[in-house]
């Protein structure tokens, strides 16, 4: 059995800054491998067990040449040897099998320590029973799945199905069973009466799948809210997740989305913390200077085009987020704050150009960036997006939208080009194929 501590989804060089393993026995390892990049401290701790003991062991470090390596040379560190460190490693395990015969492997992970890894493997999975524990996935899922019933073709359940079971994926538990956690300021923290979650990837879920959890996982969202106001406590900014992952914030993506989930569990009952301490991590969040122009949407109404290549995408966002926090305030009877944030809601307006109806850069000075192209999705203010699809994003106030885009009739039928027409192969040449 080779054990590939080396390779990883997305890989590339220099991802993995070190891995440790240490042979407790002939059947169980543990260790950790931190890597870089996406969650820069990410460091994973593991517990892995074998169903029966193996003959042998061995590894190959494939790092570079170190300019000091201590004085581990003294041992002969591929062949059975219990301790093994570096950046670059592969270990093999040889057995004495029969013709046939199947080597059942445990796994556990922990974001704490090895003996967190061990003991979630032993409190969740005590036994070699494979069948067993299929069925318990099993019939977890099903009655997860059974949430909505529906009378359709085979075609079309599988379809529907599927697609609910990715929503349920994520985000994900990030607790031992100890309750215990990596913290954003990298201390251990313990879930106090609330599981822990990671991988929020709230630009890609604020708008449907959080709104969903609502309604179908409620107790879910509700421990979701509360990992990001433990976020926002440990947070060295003081601010609320954008993109949150294994105790870091990746910083991914416009808009500080965050408020958008919270606001609507709040409204919605679902939120059971402290909704006044929610909405001032939202105000706090949103007033953050330094962070992807919000200093000069406050200062503006907009973010001039010189200071960011986003600037478009990050004030419709921005805006959208406000009225969110403004919803919330009101919620709250908090006049003040409603108005202010009411008034921010607007700024969308200050990218929209009346005279070609699409939203627009514009510069420090006041006026739009000349030769816009609406169908570029590079170096026209926007993320991910263009002028075509982003002009329409003004969710809070569709009706002013379609005012001034010339009225409800002239609103639809741009919708329904937005829809249609033929986008040329040169939007795709360079764009990944990620199915």
């Amino acid at each position: 059995i080779i054990f590939d501590l080396m390779s990883g989804i997305y890989h590339y060089p220099e991802k993995n800054v070190w891995t440790y393993v240490r042979v407790v026995n002939d059947t169980l390892l543990t260790g950790y491998r931190q890597t870089n990049g996406w969650a820069r401290t990410r460091t994973v701790y593991f517990a892995m067990s074998f169903s029966k003991p193996f003959k042998k062991y061995g590894q190959q470090n494939y790092d570079d040449k170190q300019s000091y390596r201590g004085f581990w040379r003294k041992f002969n560190q591929t062949e059975n040897f219990p301790e093994i460190a570096g950046k670059n490693i592969r270990m093999y395990f040889d057995f004495d099998t029969e013709e046939q015969e199947k080597i059942q492997i445990k796994f556990a992970l922990s974001p704490v320590s090895q003996k967190n890894a061990l003991e979630n493997m032993q409190t969740e999975i005590p036994h070699w029973d494979f069948e067993k524990v299929k069925k318990q996935a099993q019939a977890e899922w099903n009655k997860e799945l059974n949430k909505i019933v529906i009378n359709a073709s085979e075609d079309d359940k599988v379809n529907f199905y599927t697609s609910m079971y990715h929503t349920f994926i994520t985000p994900t538990i990030y607790n031992d069973v100890n309750g215990e956690y990596k913290g954003l300021d990298q201390d251990v923290h313990k879930a106090d009466g609330f599981t822990n979650y990671t991988t929020f990837s709230l630009w890609d879920t604020y708008r449907a799948l959080h709104p969903f959890f609502n309604l179908m996982q409620p107790s879910r969202n509700n421990d979701m809210v509360k990992s990001m106001m433990a976020h926002y406590d440990q947070s060295a900014l003081k601010m609320l997740p954008i993109w949150s992952h294994y105790a870091n914030d990746n910083w991914c993506m416009s808009g500080y989305h965050s408020v958008s989930v919270i606001a609507d569990a709040v409204i919605k009952g679902v939120y059971k913390g402290n909704a006044e301490e929610a909405l001032q991590a939202c105000i706090a969040t949103s007033n953050h200077r330094d962070y992807e122009g919000i200093g000069h949407y406050i200062d503006n109404g907009f973010i001039p085009a010189e200071k960011s290549g986003t600037s478009i995408s990050n004030t419709l966002e921005y805006a959208y987020d406000d009225w969110c926090i403004a919803q919330l305030a009101k919620h709250l009877n908090k006049q003040d704050v409603y108005e202010e944030y009411t008034k921010r809601s607007g700024n969308w307006q200050n990218n929209f150009d009346a005279e070609t109806g699409f939203m627009r850069e514009k510069r420090q000075d006041g006026t739009f960036k000349p030769n816009p192209d609406v169908m570029s999705t590079h170096g026209q203010g926007f993320i991910e997006g263009n002028s075509w699809n982003y002009s329409f994003f003004v969710p809070h106030t569709p009706e002013l939208l379609m005012q001034k885009m010339g009225g409800k009739e002239k609103f639809a039928e741009r919708l329904d080009k937005l829809f249609t027409m033929q986008l040329p192969d040169a939007f795709f040449a360079d764009t990944e194929d990620i199915t």
